[in-house]
């Protein structure tokens, strides 16, 4: 099987599956948010925060060295497994450890309990993140797309359960180790490789020395991901957090659940053409073209149907999450465009430029989350998502451009069909929103329905929309199981082109 065709058969898988994860992910926020209030969610986002920063270095940038590297032998894998353990341990010391801490920093006594069971977590971690990588070497997707839903189901059960009978803040906590622990023992189960009980520290070297410059780029762009939650938690409470928290979840959740596995896919697939450059630019293209067109769709539905997504999963208590939601949609239309070009950029080995660009971006959100505290949560939402719009999505490609040796308006011509139709839509959206903040669900679908068909039929005017959809459209009609009503399907689709 061809590297373009794993690519795009793991993408169709892992789409899929996380479409289910997806339903199953809008289920547990609709029964959770019945029985947790803003301030749980609150103190689970700055945990999660916290916990997110210090795992970094857990991980140490090894499964991306062992990833783009074209082969690797026992001795090394045996060698970072044992790294990752160790590493994984110090981690949790360390995040129990800052429990006290934080605590007195934001006057949250739960602080000194919650982190350290973040942190066990993130030790239980340490001993899958080897097979994992090694699942995704052999990009066998439709293995981890099975681990994640069969603990997906199980974890959202357990914290169902804890929440119904009043544990609280501890059922998310219940969730997060649940979900680790049968997530731990299906990737076990898929991946049989096995250490050897031994560390040769010069075979490990080369690689130890890859992710060391990786994780610096890593650290850095999870702060930067984190520094909302810690600044309004801070600044504002863990009460506005939770709303920030919520909005973000259901926005983000269902975008991070379907596209961000379809770049882990073509993530794997960039490594494999990192070294010829006609196969590089094509990649890039295609995959920003089918990113930016799924964001956009995504998002552009989700705003349309902000107010009666959020009163059915949430419910009335949580109407305050409507605006924050709708602020931070236009910076989502491209935002994992963004993360799929720092992918491009390790893909090249250029990890120093890679970490010059992350420092940059954390400077961006720090300089935007204070200005916008001045009007309150709302204010720093609209400050994070603008400022991602109009200043760190052109720079990043601007600057991709140049280290990577794609022309920027090759690069810019897979996101701009989708941001150009998407931000208009967008704009009226809101109009319609800002004239009516409590419409009903009729009216909220119909112009859901009107805004999504303005938005494809768009889309099919652009030259390089229609090609990435026929491929991927042909791709899917070949791994279909039923031979009959493929034919069908191909042929309808073949006339209606």
């Amino acid at each position: 099987m061809s590297l373009k065709t794993k690519t795009i058969t793991g993408a169709l898988s892992t789409g899929f599956g996380q479409g289910v994860k997806v339903v199953l992910r809008l289920l547990s926020i609709a029964v959770l948010a019945r029985y947790l209030s803003p301030e749980d969610y609150g103190l689970v986002a700055l945990v999660t925060s916290i916990a997110g920063i210090l795992a970094i270095f857990q991980e140490a940038g090894l499964s991306t060295a062992i990833l783009q590297k074209p082969e690797v032998n026992q001795i090394e894998l045996s060698s970072i497994y044992w790294t990752n353990v160790a590493l994984g341990f110090a981690v949790f010391v360390l995040t129990a450890g800052f429990g006290p801490i934080a605590s007195r920093i934001f006057d949250q006594e739960l602080l000194v309990y919650l982190l350290p069971c973040y942190g066990l977590a993130a030790f239980i971690r340490s001993f899958t993140v080897q097979r994992v990588t090694l699942l995704q070497r052999e990009m066998k997707f439709t293995e981890l797309v099975k681990a994640d839903l069969i603990s997906l189901v199980a974890s959202t059960v357990a914290a169902i359960v804890a929440a119904m009978n009043g544990l609280g803040v501890w059922s998310l906590v219940v969730m997060n180790l649940s979900y680790t622990l049968i997530y731990n023992l299906m990737v076990t189960v898929y991946q049989k490789w096995h250490p050897d009980f031994r560390y040769h520290h010069a075979s490990a070297l080369p690689l130890l020395r890859f992710g060391a410059s990786i994780m610096g780029s890593k650290l850095i762009g999870r702060i930067g991901e984190s520094l909302d939650a810690i600044i309004v938690t801070y600044f504002l409470g863990v009460s506005p957090a939770g709303y920030y928290n919520r909005a973000q979840s259901i926005l983000n959740g269902p975008m991070r659940q379907i596209v961000n596995p379809i770049i882990s896919v073509a993530r794997a697939g960039t490594f494999r053409a990192a070294d010829e450059r006609a196969k590089l630019e094509k990649a890039v293209g295609l995959v920003l073209t089918l990113t930016s067109l799924v964001c956009g769709s995504i998002v552009l539905l989700s705003f349309a149907l902000a107010y009666p997504i959020v009163m059915t999963l949430l419910g009335p208590e949580w109407a305050l999450c409507v605006p924050l939601f709708m602020a931070l949609a236009p910076f989502a239309l491209i935002e994992p465009c963004s993360s799929y070009l720092t992918t491009v950029l390790v893909s090249r080995g250029d990890a120093a430029a890679l970490f010059k660009w992350k420092l940059f971006s954390v400077t961006t959100i720090v300089i935007s989350l204070f200005i916008g505290l001045k009007w309150g949560i709302l204010g720093v939402a609209c400050s994070y998502s603008l400022s991602g719009l109009f200043v760190r999505f052109p720079l990043l490609f601007a600057y991709s451009s140049r280290k990577i040796g794609i022309p920027f308006l090759r690069l810019m011509s897979g996101v701009l069909p989708s941001l150009a139709v998407g931000a208009p839509l967008i704009a009226i959206n809101l109009i319609a929103y800002l004239r009516d903040q409590e419409p009903g669900l009729l009216q909220s679908t119909l112009l859901a329905l009107v805004t999504m068909s303005v938005y494809w039929g768009a889309m099919c005017f652009f030259e390089n929309t229609r090609e990435a959809v026929t491929l991927l459209t042909n791709r899917l009609f070949q791994v279909m199981p039923f031979k009959p009503l493929r034919r069908r399907m191909q042929l309808a689709w073949s006339r209606g082109r």
